[in-house]
């Protein structure tokens, strides 16, 4: 028997490695975004996870990491979460464990490595020249309009709108599965700014330039 939660809820997740001498460590905190049937279908991410639960997360993660290490497990792994009341005092509760990379794992070590960021463990963020970086990332993007759209009628759109991701200050749009949009319309990016409302509006902003991107590429 499982217990039904049915108040509003959070689907936060945190991603581990455990070494092979059992060293367990926090890769990275998420909220999960879902939807589809149940509202149990991934459809994107936040990066960090939000900061009245995001401790308590990283804590009972590494806790259960623990218990997984001393039965043999290594590599990297994903733990979700469900939390439920409110921000002043969530409730979390333990959902799934996952003996693999995960949807987080794609768009994290994207932001990562396009940022020549470092993971700070402590504060649980992705720090570049001492200030923090944070993101939200699809691999769901779809409009009609994008079918049989080339990549790089997309890619021009997106610098052209003032989105494209800059070296210089760490922050703009990466995209991602771009080979999906000539049959599907369908794509992904992972928005990075530097606080999470900025990442949230170039989201939106993308969203605008894309549906207004027609096949072939036309704007």
């Amino acid at each position: 028997m499982e217990e039904l939660l049915a108040s509003p809820l959070a689907s936060p997740s945190v991603q581990l490695r455990i070494s092979p001498v059992g060293e367990v460590r926090v890769v990275s905190t998420h909220d999960q975004i879902l939807g589809g049937p149940g509202n149990q279908v991934y459809l994107g991410c936040r990066f960090p996870a939000y900061p009245s639960y995001r401790s308590v997360i990283s804590r009972a993660a590494l806790a259960v990491g623990e218990v997984l290490a001393g039965e043999g497990v290594i590599g990297p792994l994903g733990i979700d979460f469900l939390v439920a009341g409110d921000h002043a005092a969530p409730a979390v509760f333990l959902s799934e464990i996952n003996l693999r990379m995960g949807g987080t794992t794609h768009p994290f070590w994207m932001a990562r490595l396009a940022t020549a960021g470092r993971y700070d463990p402590d504060r649980d963020e992705l720090m570049v020249g001492g200030r923090p970086r944070c993101y939200v990332a699809t691999d769901n993007l779809k409009h009609p309009g994008l079918v049989g759209c080339p990549p790089a009628a997309v890619i021009a759109a997106v610098a052209g709108a003032g989105l494209a991701f800059d070296r210089a200050t760490g922050t703009g749009v990466t995209l991602h599965l771009l080979g999906a949009l000539a049959q599907h319309g369908k794509m992904g990016a992972t928005c990075i700014a530097e606080h999470p409302a900025a990442a949230e509006e170039r989201f939106a902003e993308l969203s605008a330039v894309l549906a207004d991107v027609g096949p072939g590429g036309r704007r």
